[in-house]
């Protein structure tokens, strides 16, 4: 089995419709589509039962300690050779998203990571990320606080399972996860196309988080770039600042 698409949801009965169908309509059907749920009490439970009686689709619910750690849970029971987590409410670009990267993975087969673009949807507006181009799955540009969304990422289910999201990041263990294997000097490939449609209302999009977040990055920076930290740290500071 090529892919392991996982989802992980919680009272998400406005999204995890529109999420499973640019699952079910993808023209590549080599994945197996894994949906962790936290113990949802509105209509989601039911949302999932319609589409788990057509498609094949499994279901794993209980109470957990958060996205991250439904993450980690989920992949327990993955088995496809790259595994993708597509959160709640983001969808796939199109239905051929699967296609592309099936025939980059083929062109390709020594890749550990395949990464794309991806389309930032707003309420009043659609952005286009080019993270390829700009070459930004880098652990130095994730030093310097550049994020690159772990819904364009496809890695093999070995570095999960070798190297589990750090739970005691709230909102930046997929960066800390991303900047471990980049500091293993991890085979990345890259794919020029818009993989997902993100949707910019999620929990790490609120600047209530921001100081929380600033801090994980800050300590990111100083555990895989030490050297580069001492350095970019007070500039982040100083900037942060200026923008208050």
């Amino acid at each position: 089995m090529r892919f392991s698409i996982i989802t992980v949801c919680y009272n998400a009965e406005k999204s995890i419709r529109a999420t499973i169908e640019s699952v079910i309509n993808q023209t590549n059907k080599d994945y197996e589509y894994i949906i962790k749920d936290g113990g949802s009490t509105d209509a989601t439970l039911e949302i999932i039962e319609e589409y788990r009686k057509k498609y094949n689709i499994s279901l794993i619910s209980g109470r957990d300690k958060g996205i991250y750690n439904a993450m980690n849970e989920a992949v327990k029971s993955a088995a496809g050779m790259y595994i993708y987590f597509l959160n709640c409410g983001d969808v796939f670009k199109d239905e051929y998203v699967l296609e592309d990267i099936d025939r980059a993975v083929k062109d390709n087969t020594e890749a550990d990571i395949l990464y794309g673009n991806m389309l930032l949807c707003g309420k009043e507006k659609e952005e286009m990320i080019d993270y390829v181009s700009k070459k930004r799955l880098n652990r130095y540009k994730i030093a310097g606080g550049f994020t690159v969304c772990h819904q364009v990422i496809f890695a093999k289910r070995w570095m999960f399972e070798e190297k589990k999201f750090d739970e005691n990041y709230k909102y930046w263990a997929d960066q800390e996860w991303m900047a471990y294997w980049l500091s293993k000097k991890t085979n990345v490939n890259t794919v020029d196309r818009i993989i997902v449609k993100y949707d910019a209302s999620g929990v790490s999009s609120n600047r209530n988080n921001l100081s929380v977040i600033r801090k994980e990055s800050d300590c990111i920076a100083e555990k895989y770039t030490p050297v580069f930290a001492f350095f970019i740290i007070p500039v982040k500071k100083l900037v942060r600042k200026i923008i208050k």
